[in-house]
């Protein structure tokens, strides 16, 4: 944004062109979407769909008809709700910067709450204690394994907590922070800071791709969903479309038949 705000400074400085302070008051009237075109699939849906609904909300027809706007848009391979069919448990550490509170949202994503149950780690854990259905989410931001340094002696320290997880048969579920107000860094980052021996055989920690995590509602919809898929859920399609679906479809049949 500050190098599209440096350009306006820079190219509309034409004598019949409206003040660049002006100008930039029409760009940004609206906030700017946070593009994922290029990015994997329902990240990318969603980007063309919450495109299409702001390009259709300046259209004449349905700034007279706000009400079906309302009801939303429906497209083609978007993330529809997840659904788990049976219990599990997730679990994080608080030596995890906000790991609690992602897995808090997990859980709120879900409609029978009571269907996933938080807890934190306890390295005193044994296999005779661990479920069918356990997962360790880890929660990779700038933070993460610092906290580990307080720890020279290995234990009680999150790395020992994932060796000890791994080792009980836990799947771990890599959950990357893109906001950088909330500690996200790149990927490569992750490979400086973690110990060793979770790189290799038998842990390899980032063995499984991590889910992408946006700040962005809509996209952290899809986050959030995506961890529930690695937990065993799955989409709940919907029969029916919304209202806008609708009245798109009756345009189109009418200029057809025009």
């Amino acid at each position: 944004m500050d190098e599209l705000k440096q350009d306006c400074v820079e190219y509309c400085i034409e004598n019949d062109a409206p003040h660049v302070t002006n100008i930039l008051e029409h760009i940004l009237a609206d906030d700017p979407i946070l593009w994922l075109g290029a990015s994997s699939k329902y990240f990318s849906v969603a980007s063309v769909k919450y495109l299409g609904e702001r390009i259709l909300q300046k259209l004449p027809y349905y700034d007279n008809n706000q009400q079906q706007l309302s009801a939303g848009l429906e497209v083609d391979d978007e993330l529809d709700p997840i659904q788990l069919s049976h219990q599990c448990t997730l679990l994080y550490s608080d030596l995890n910067s906000n790991a609690r509170g992602i897995v808090e949202e997990v859980k709120e994503m879900v409609k029978k709450e009571d269907i996933v149950k938080i807890e934190e780690f306890n390295t005193n854990t044994g296999r005779e204690n661990i479920g069918p259905e356990v997962f360790f989410l880890l929660y990779l931001n700038k933070d993460v394994f610092c906290f580990d340094e307080c720890s020279p002696d290995g234990f009680g320290n999150l790395a020992h907590q994932l060796k000890h997880a791994i080792d009980l048969g836990i799947k771990v579920i890599l959950v990357h922070e893109t906001d950088t107000t909330k500690g996200g860094i790149s990927f490569n980052h992750f490979f400086t800071v973690t110990p060793r021996e979770l790189l290799k055989s038998p842990y390899n920690l980032f063995g499984d791709i991590a889910v992408t995590l946006y700040s962005f509602e809509e996209y952290r919809k899809i986050s959030l969903g995506q961890v529930l898929l690695k937990m065993g859920g799955v989409q709940s399609r919907s029969s029916s479309f919304s209202w806008l679906n609708k009245s798109i479809c009756k345009i189109y049949s009418q200029k057809e038949t025009a």
